[in-house]
C-alpha cells in the first residue's frame, strides 16, 4: 500500500540526473513566496548560484533560504524581512519546484 501524495514536477525544470526529494516547509522567512505548509520539490546536490534559493542545514537546523557565497563561507538569507542571516551553512540542494495546497473554496 503506498501512502502520501503525489507532486507533479514540470519535466523543464528538472536536470537529467537530480536526485529530488520533497520536503514540507514550517517557518515563513521566505513569505509571501514560500508560505508554511508548502512542499519544495529539492535537487540534492545540484550546483547553485548566489540568490539561488537552496536548502541548506547551518547549527544542526534545516533551512530553506537564498544562498550567497562570502569567501569561504556560504551565508543564507530570508526573503521576508526581519529574519538573521545564518553564517556557515551547507547546501543539501536547489528548491526546484514549490507546491501550495489550496484550500477547499479558494480560487487558485
Amino acid at each position: 500500500m503506498m501512502t502520501g501524495r503525489m507532486i507533479p514536477v514540470p519535466p523543464d525544470l528538472v536536470e537529467p540526473g537530480d536526485d529530488l526529494i520533497a520536503m514540507r516547509v514550517v517557518g515563513n522567512c521566505m513569505a509571501p513566496g514560500i508560505e508554511p505548509g508548502d512542499f519544495v520539490i529539492v535537487a540534492r546536490g545540484a550546483a547553485w548560484s548566489d540568490g539561488a534559493i537552496v536548502v541548506a542545514v547551518a547549527l544542526g537546523l534545516w533551512y530553506v533560504k537564498r544562498a550567497y557565497h562570502r569567501g569561504g563561507d556560504v551565508v543564507l538569507r530570508a526573503d521576508a524581512p526581519g529574519w538573521p542571516e545564518v553564517h556557515g551553512a551547507s547546501v543539501v540542494g536547489v528548491v526546484r519546484v514549490v507546491s501550495r495546497e489550496i484550500e477547499r473554496g479558494e480560487e487558485p
